[in-house]
């Protein structure tokens, strides 16, 4: 046998013919499709919103254009960007409030992208190997470049996981980037993994509304027999026994719970503290929003999440996705429920307090890691996830029970041999001195 200094050079070995291997092919490939990436300005865009803080405006006075051109695994895209000035924020706001309604029978925002990875035998595979029903389904929404925080989902929650007989499987939500490193780690992340849908909008946060119809669209066309969804941040730690034992039963049609939030006001001050969420009066006219999810976690029913995407594109759009998902369910009649234990906020220096959190509650607000997988926190979720793991019992071994009585039934006869052997031995030796101490009676009567 090999020893275990030459069992890890020769992994090492392989580990490098690999890797060697694998440049190589990247180079031949790459001078078959060439990639070009040409990125003229930052951006992050909604339907055809843009300023540098990411203010919502409506049609910019002054664009611009990104020219994409991927591989043979990717199709063209263009992108405006767009880059407002303040002097035409009240003229565009009149403009948007005026053409366009808050809810209309008509079409008002479209879903015009298309899907560059996809994945679309993801549920029917996992039904297939599990040899069960998709009972849960996962959509996280992640950047491109989170790529450690799906590494660590993948190494604790995430993948396709059989809990106590109910099948659920995690998939990954991401948009597109300009760079080409994390372009190409994507492709291997979806190559190997196969989690991974991607459409071609722009990935930043004011596009996370488009993000999620995109999970949902996902959804729809590929994973309809999924009996439950779940929309997941990045950042989350979920307990996957809790959640499957909250929604074990409820009901599978029109169904949607998480932790409800109702009777927020919208944030109006462009240069306050929160003006990442500033949202004007002609993007959204209410006084309050309708009630919602916040995006960290919630679930549904998979009726639900069909027609949360159908019925979008007669909802205007809005960048915060939480509230987006909130008005488009008031729209379709869908009464949201509120629930515990779906958004739970510890600070990261109590991590003690995390593993009692994650053992009570659903989903655990963690942190993003951009610089590697965090050992600590997966060795959290793991201890965490230890009273889900039965105890061993005698009961539940009998053959072991059984082995140990023998051996305990074999101890106590040897036990019983070596007593009697012993008690034998003393015996006989007791008689045999006894025979040797007293006379013969005859000598004793011939002497008298």
């Amino acid at each position: 046998m090999l020893s275990r200094r030459k069992t890890k050079l020769l992994l090492r070995s392989a580990i490098v013919i690999y890797f060697i291997t694998w440049l190589l092919l990247s180079v031949w490939r790459n001078d078959n499709d060439t990639a070009v990436y040409v990125v003229d300005k930052a951006f992050t865009v909604g339907p055809e919103f843009q300023d540098e803080r990411s203010v919502i405006h409506h049609r910019p006075r002054h664009g611009g254009k990104v020219d994409y051109l991927a591989n043979r695994d990717r199709l063209s895209l263009e992108i405006d960007i767009h880059n407002n000035s303040k002097s035409n924020i009240s003229q565009a706001n009149s403009t948007l409030s005026k053409d366009r309604p808050l809810y209309s029978d008509s079409i008002i925002n479209p879903h015009p992208f298309h899907f560059t990875l996809f994945n679309y035998e993801a549920c029917t595979n996992a039904k297939h190997k599990w040899a069960m029903p998709l009972h849960l389904l996962i959509l996280v929404k992640s950047r491109p470049e989170d790529i450690y925080d799906r590494q660590q989902i993948r190494e604790t929650w995430g993948g396709a996981q059989n809990i106590s007989n109910k099948l659920t499987l995690t998939m990954f939500l991401l948009g597109q980037t300009p760079n080409a490193t994390v372009i190409e780690e994507v492709s291997r992340e979806s190559l190997r993994f196969k989690d991974i849908i991607q459409e071609n909008f722009i990935d930043a946060y004011t596009n996370l509304t488009y993000k999620t119809m995109m999970g949902l669209r996902w959804v729809a066309t590929f994973c309809p027999f999924a009996s439950f969804v779940a929309s997941v941040d990045s950042d989350i730690i979920l307990n996957l026994h809790n959640l499957l034992q909250r929604i074990a039963d409820k009901p599978r049609h029109r169904f949607a719970e998480g932790s409800l939030k109702t009777n927020w006001t919208p944030y109006r001050d462009a240069e306050g503290q929160y003006k990442k969420w500033y949202t004007p009066v002609e993007l959204y006219p209410e006084p309050t929003y309708p009630p919602f999810f916040p995006g960290g976690c919630y679930v549904m029913s998979a009726d639900v999440a069909a027609t949360i995407y159908r019925e979008s594109v007669h909802v205007r759009f809005l960048p915060w996705d939480d509230v987006f998902v909130g008005l488009v369910m008031q729209r379709a009649g869908i009464t949201p429920r509120d629930g515990k234990g779906y958004q739970v906020y510890i600070p990261l220096s109590r991590r003690t307090l995390i593993r009692l959190a994650l053992q009570k509650g659903i989903a655990v607000i963690a942190k993003h890691n951009s610089k590697a997988v965090d050992k600590r926190m997966i060795l959290i979720y793991q201890k965490a996830m230890q009273q889900y793991v039965p105890r061993r019992r005698a009961s539940r071994h009998p053959r072991k029970a059984m082995t140990l009585s023998a051996v305990n039934l074999v101890a106590l006869v040897c036990l019983v041999v070596c007593v009697m052997a012993y008690l034998a031995v003393y015996f006989i030796f007791w008689i045999a001195s006894d025979e040797e101490i007293c006379p013969d009676p005859v000598e004793i009567t011939a002497v008298l």
